[in-house]
């Protein structure tokens, strides 16, 4: 075998142990908790959100907003980090503040998940950073901002639909009884 033979070998090898390390890491949870968070309802909802995916339903027959939140991390120190919170109409959500990178193929992340029930017909404000977002049976406004990956799927909207991010890569909508406004990009091919 020539050195460069071995060197090859070598990367490769590398890489196999590596690469699975990191790509799989979201999908895994090395630290998991639970939250569950409850508030009585009002009109409107506004929730922001970051790593995680994010499923909001409205429910009929209820009269308050329940949050259940799974917290992910690799670590303790992102897992102290991370944190939901449910006040006065406003789900926030903080996350670590370093990098996700790590050593050797070790991918640092934390994220969060949320399932949120709210009363049929509440109106919904998202600022979403990172993630899939799926929303379905809410009220007259339904407005989606943010900056991040991930899908977004709306359906069965009593009024108007503003989507404004313009990165994701796919947007879904379907029963949306208002006005649809989408990122011009998005436009052509509304979003299907």
């Amino acid at each position: 075998m020539t050195r460069q033979t071995i060197w090859t070998a070598v990367a490769l090898l590398g890489a196999a142990i590596i690469l699975p390390t990191g790509l799989t890491a979201q999908d895994n949870c090395e630290l998991r908790g639970k939250k569950v968070l409850t508030e009585r309802a009002g009109e409107s909802l506004r929730l922001e959100a970051g790593a995680g995916k994010l499923v909001i339903t409205g429910k009929s027959g209820i009269d308050h907003v329940r949050v259940d939140a799974t917290l992910c991390a690799s670590d303790q120190e992102r897992m102290d980090a991370l944190n939901v919170s449910l006040d006065g109409g406003t789900i926030d959500t903080d996350y670590p503040r370093n990098g996700a990178s790590g050593w050797f193929g070790r991918n640092r992340y934390a994220r969060i998940d949320l399932v949120v029930q709210v009363p049929a017909g509440t109106n919904l404000r998202v600022d979403d950073s990172s993630g899939s977002i799926e929303v379905g049976a809410v009220g007259d406004t339904v407005r989606i901002d943010g900056g991040g990956s991930g899908s977004v799927t709306v359906r069965d909207v009593d009024g108007d639909l503003v989507v404004t991010d313009t990165r994701r890569s796919r947007i879904r909508f379907s029963d949306i009884r208002g006005v649809l406004d989408l990122p011009p990009e998005k436009r052509k091919g509304r979003g299907r």
